[in-house]
């Protein structure tokens, strides 16, 4: 697994009970595949320090 994958996951972990909270049950998921899509394409932006990378 290269490093860029290893973030994504770390960062995964923790978003989809985070969406499920702030939208409907129903939409949860595709709030999520959309919210990865900008941060896989924009990684190079994301915080490498654990914490700080926020959902």
């Amino acid at each position: 697994m290269s490093g860029g994958e290893r973030r994504v996951r770390t960062l995964y972990d923790q978003t989809p009970r985070f969406a499920q909270r702030r939208v409907h049950p129903s939409h949860a998921e595709d709030a999520v595949a959309d919210a990865y899509l900008v941060a896989w394409r924009r990684l190079d932006h994301v915080s490498h320090r654990p914490g700080d990378a926020r959902t």
